[in-house]
């Protein structure tokens, strides 16, 4: 065996390159001694002569060039010529490895691209995992409003991915990363549709230039989340279309414009401005338009009361938002991973990432732990965001314990940045601007702070005032540019179309009045509350048949009815009660009246009576009769005087039976009120 390596280690290998019409009969010999015994037989390189497009074209020009041959042709001749051009290379250098990987190529692949293949798949990965990012702020912003505008999120999540990706293959990439059309380097060349990618710069990076379709769509991608960002900020109250129309300003103009400066071949970038993987491109800019946003629209019904005091607005599913934040962590990956080609550093940049996230929610827990005494959810949730939307700006020039500490600060600014809104009465209704805005310029200005003082010497040569100095210019470039436009933009929307629902849309939610989408568990709720009020016919409920709430709307159903019947048993009592009020009453008045009647005739019948007495007194010695009748006559006065007597107590107990009679009709009274 060894022998045999032996041999195997000494023969020049000799691979016949094909010989088409056009090209001159040529062999290339390989030395195979430098692969030593450490090649096997069984892997010898394999010739190169399945290049059957050249072998098939025969329209050639006759000076030997590619004229006349077709796309396929021409391509095979250039895979051709790049081949020879690499086993020169091999046998001058001894490179057996790099020998037989050129022989072992599929005929349609270019040699110069294959090594860069690993990075091209790292790319596309990325990609993916930024766009799963779209995912997870769609998660994170329908759990924090209120259900009945959740739809109304979670659509705007996904149109503006299609928007502001339309608009910025339009006309945005080419805006961005073209050659700048002034000498200051404020916009790039329009290059619509993506027409003539040769004219766009891609920094020289190897892999961004061999793959012109794999960079635009990394950028791409970028370009949906800012544009995303402002979705959360605005939601509850703006209208759909308005949005639609904001996201595609984004992707068309607002982005690429301020991108061109700090990624594209700008002035910022021409200044030494470092933002690695957009906390400013992306992050900052994305708050800013968010700002103008929010001022422009106002805060939500309820959000602030008259006395000023802030009304907290409870999320929808705190859970959901937390499996977004891990969505968007795990999508974090591929937006910072991503962001430098694939190399030693990209296992650095992953941890510096996921570092300052847990720092940032770390950095928030012991925060609001100290100043309220409870854990905030919502806080630190977005604390983790803070931390990885700082570190974005620096991720690839800072190292490991400089990572935690910017995540520590991102996460404050988050707690600090949500503070101040509520302070200055302004309705974010997630936290856009406090994670990407404050937490967005704090990145930037660490990056100054914290950069490697290697990498600022040998790549920036400047100082670190100095390069501190530019970041700081950059961040109110940001500022100034997101905030200034995103007015702009939001006030010209307005004037073509309505920017905010009105009070009954806000009341009713926007998944109803903007999409007439039909929520059964608001209808549910709607129907107790309109029937404890008693505005609300139970058969409203027959069409919820279907589904989980399905029991919940029969039981609902029955209790209304049972309700709607003891409010028609309390119309019924209180009827009742009222006609015998009123029967008493008129009992009453007739008795009364008739015992004052007998009153007055027994007063008048005891003076008659009287007056009789007295005429039977004075006969009572002259006529013996006279006696007897007297005697009648006062056993008749002294009935009388108990009947006299006696009446007045049956007026007033006719009076005390209209006061029962009154207390009748305030028995009436609440039993109508309950129906």
């Amino acid at each position: 065996m060894a022998r045999s390596m032996q041999n195997w280690a000494s023969r020049r290998v000799s691979t016949d390159l094909p010989t088409p019409p056009f090209s001159p009969p040529m062999k290339w010999m390989v030395d195979m001694e430098a692969c030593g015994a450490g090649t096997h037989p069984r892997q010898a390189p394999r010739p190169v002569s399945r290049c059957a497009a050249l072998h098939r074209c025969q329209r050639t020009a006759p000076d030997g060039s590619d004229a006349g041959l077709s796309v396929r042709a021409r391509a095979a001749r250039r895979n051709i010529r790049a081949r020879r051009q690499l086993l020169r290379g091999a046998a001058s250098q001894g490179d057996c490895r790099l020998a037989q990987h050129v022989v072992s190529m599929p005929d349609d692949m270019d040699p110069l691209i294959a090594p860069h293949l690993p990075a091209l798949a790292w790319l596309l990965v990325s990609s993916g995992l930024v766009f799963f990012m779209q995912a997870g702020f769609c998660a994170v912003e329908s759990g924090m409003v209120r259900y009945k505008n959740s739809i109304n999120v979670a659509l705007k999540n996904v149109v503006d991915f299609c928007t502001s990706f339309a608009a910025f293959l339009i006309l945005g990439y080419s805006l961005m990363f073209s050659p700048s059309l002034d000498p200051i380097g404020l916009i790039g060349m329009p290059v619509p549709f993506l027409s003539d990618l040769s004219l766009v710069n891609t920094a020289g990076t190897d892999v961004f230039t061999l793959f012109p379709f794999a960079f635009f769509l990394f950028q791409a991608t970028f370009c949906n989340t800012a544009a995303t960002i402002v979705s959360g900020g605005v939601a509850e109250r703006c209208r759909f279309m308005a949005y639609v129309l904001v996201s595609i300003g984004i992707g068309l103009l607002i982005y690429p414009i301020y991108g061109h400066w700090a990624w594209g071949g700008g002035w910022l970038m021409d200044l030494g401005f470092h933002d690695f993987a957009g906390s400013s491109v992306v992050h900052l800019l994305g708050a800013g338009i968010t700002l103008a946003g929010v001022i422009v629209l106002g805060a939500r019904a309820g959000r602030f009361g008259p006395d000023g005091k802030i009304r907290d607005i409870p999320a929808s599913s705190m859970p959901l938002v937390a499996l977004g934040i891990m969505f968007l962590a795990f999508g974090w990956i591929g937006f910072n991973g991503g962001s430098a080609p694939l190399g030693a550093q990209t296992a650095t940049i992953i941890v510096n990432t996921l570092n300052a996230g847990a720092f940032g929610a770390m950095g928030v827990m012991m925060l609001v732990w100290a100043l309220r005494g409870v854990p905030s959810a919502d806080l630190i949730l977005n604390g983790v965001l803070g931390g990885l939307v700082a570190i974005t700006a620096c991720a690839n020039v800072v190292s490991i314990p400089a990572s935690c500490v910017i995540g520590l600060l991102g996460g404050a600014a988050v707690v600090i940045g949500t503070r101040l809104l509520e302070r200055w009465r302004l309705d974010d209704a997630v936290g856009a601007i406090p994670v990407h805005g404050f937490a967005g310029l704090v990145g930037i200005l660490c990056t100054g702070l914290f950069a490697d003082a290697t990498w600022l010497a040998e790549t920036k040569q400047m100082s670190r005032a100095h390069f501190t100095t530019v970041q700081c210019i950059g961040a109110i470039a940001c500022l100034a540019w997101g905030f200034g436009s995103g007015w702009v933009l939001w006030k010209i929307v307005g004037r073509g179309t309505s920017l905010r629902i009105g009070p009954d849309e806000e009341a009713v939610g926007m998944n109803y009045s903007e999409h007439k989408v039909e929520e059964p568990i608001a209808q549910l709720t709607a129907a107790v509350i309109d029937s404890a009020a008693g505005r609300r016919d139970p058969q409203v409920l027959d069409h919820v048949r279907d589904g989980e709430l399905a029991p919940l709307a029969r039981a609902i159903q029955g209790l209304v009815r049972k309700q709607a019947e003891q409010r028609r048993e309390a119309r019924n009592w209180a009827e009742t009660l009222t006609e015998v009020r009123s029967l008493i009453a008129e009992e009453q008045h007739a008795g009364g009246s008739a015992a004052r009647q007998s009153g007055e005739e027994v007063a008048e019948a005891r003076e008659a009576i009287a007056d009789v007495g007295k005429l039977l007194e004075r006969r009572r010695l002259e006529d013996p009769t006279a006696a007897v009748l007297l005697d009648l006559v006062r056993m008749l006065e002294r009935r009388l005087d108990s009947a006299i007597a006696t009446l007045p107590r049956i007026d007033r107990s006719f009076e005390r039976v209209a006061a029962g009679a009154g207390r009748l009709e305030d028995l009436a009274g609440a039993m109508r009120g309950r129906a």
